[in-house]
């Protein structure tokens, strides 16, 4: 498989540092490089200060803000990173999750653990970009 980058860009906001540790691996063997933030107000830095072009997060990460509060406050912040894809990667998959998240501009609701090419998938899809992602 080729180590070739394509430019892209994840933020992975979780506290679960193996959780987070996989989920940089999915997308380093997509050809994507990600920074982890392990909490909210972390996530909103580097979302300041960096460009990214996909979010996944956990709903249940730790501190005064949960996912659903982080993916709110981003949707309305009416920053450059309003607009950027969001994907919960969780445990929380009962059907008033997937609502909640929806209602909330959520755009993927992915329930661990998650095979790498639904990973992909998602990606794909929610990029727009099908060439930007390595085949596996």
């Amino acid at each position: 498989m080729s180590e070739k980058q394509y430019g892209l860009h994840a933020l992975v906001v979780e506290d679960e540092r193996i959780c987070a540790l996989i989920m940089v691996e999915v997308f380093r063997m997509l050809g994507i490089s990600a920074t982890i933030a392990k909490s909210a107000p972390e996530a909103l830095s580097v979302l300041e200060s960096s460009r990214v072009d996909l979010i996944t997060l956990d709903i249940r990460i730790e501190g005064d803000m949960d996912g659903w509060e982080l993916a709110a406050r981003i949707r309305d912040s009416g920053q450059c990173y309003a607009s950027v894809p969001i994907v919960a990667v969780t445990t929380c998959c009962f059907a008033d999750d997937f609502e909640r998240s929806s209602a909330l501009g959520i755009d993927r609701h992915v329930a661990k653990p998650f095979h790498i090419d639904q990973m992909k998938k998602v990606i794909t899809q929610l990029l727009d970009e099908p060439t930007a992602v390595k085949d596996l």
